[in-house]
């Protein structure tokens, strides 16, 4: 089995060349999931902050 994982004494090559393809990988499938989660949270908070402006702007004319 060690030798299997050696192979042949390129296994440290081997094995970091696929750590990081799973690395980008994982990246590439989360990254929307993240990148949708902060868009809604600054939208939000964008929404919230329009909507105290306008408020304020019609308390203001009154």
């Amino acid at each position: 089995m060690f030798e299997w994982l050696s192979m042949g004494g390129h296994g440290v090559y081997v094995w970091t060349a696929y750590a990081i393809g799973l690395l980008v990988l994982l990246i590439n499938a989360l990254w929307p999931f993240f990148a949708k989660k902060r868009f809604l949270r600054d939208y939000c908070r964008d929404a919230a902050r329009r909507q105290r402006r306008a408020q304020s702007r019609q308390e203001a004319s009154l």
